[in-house]
């Protein structure tokens, strides 16, 4: 059995250097990373699986800048989740060789065009967790999502992915606060009333504690 799965992971590392399709790199690489890391009960060669890894990570940090254009929001989503289920993995690897050029990837996405506002904001709250983005020009970033020419929507999109995980950083970073709020201060009515449950699903997903902490602030 472990001769015929290195067989199995030489085939798919051919596989992989004809697939175009970064989504489908992306989906495969958190199993790999935690063969990679831990191994398995197969006893997999690691050397082979660290040559996938290798062989397929440039890739996906190549593509995914024209993965993140003119997108729907379905497919937004999906690569949402992917993004978080990819940047757990790199942090899982903690070797520079992966995690600058995903830093560099996720920098080309915040500051790309045409790209989902959902994606930018996670890319955002990544760089700003990783502290590749300065809190100052997080406040640019957040300005430029939440005003009136970015649209309500968007700008809904956008507070969403960067707020994922927690929402402690609205607390922490008081000029966040202050824009998030001066931002629905300002929407009017009928505006409102067309976000609010995309704000209800951001907020629903913080954990009770940072939500209470939230409101006291508030």
């Amino acid at each position: 059995l472990p001769e015929a799965l290195n067989i199995l992971i030489d085939r798919l590392r051919d596989a992989s250097a004809r697939n175009q399709d970064t989504l489908e790199l992306m989906a495969g690489l958190p199993l790999l990373v935690r063969m990679h890391r831990y191994g398995n009960i197969r006893r997999t060669d690691r050397a082979m699986v660290n040559q996938l890894l290798d062989q397929i990570f440039p890739r996906i940090c190549a593509g995914l800048l024209p993965a993140s254009r003119q997108i729907d929001l379905d497919a937004a989503q999906h690569l949402f989740e992917q993004i978080i289920r990819n940047h757990s993995a790199i942090q899982l690897l903690n070797a520079p060789k992966h995690t600058r050029p995903w830093q560099e990837a996720m920098e080309q996405v915040l500051s790309g065009s045409d790209i989902h506002p959902l994606i930018q904001g996670i890319a955002a709250r990544i760089l700003l967790d990783q502290g590749i983005l300065e809190p100052e020009r997080a406040d640019q970033y957040m300005s430029q999502a939440l005003s009136t020419g970015a649209g309500v929507e968007n700008g809904a999109y956008w507070l969403e992915g960067f707020l994922y995980g927690s929402g402690l950083l609205l607390l922490l970073q008081k000029n966040l606060w202050h824009i998030l709020n001066s931002w629905l201060d300002q929407l009017p009515a009928d505006h409102f009333q067309e976000v609010l449950p995309l704000l209800r699903r951001t907020f629903s997903r913080l954990q009770d504690t940072e939500r209470e902490k939230i409101l006291e602030f508030a």
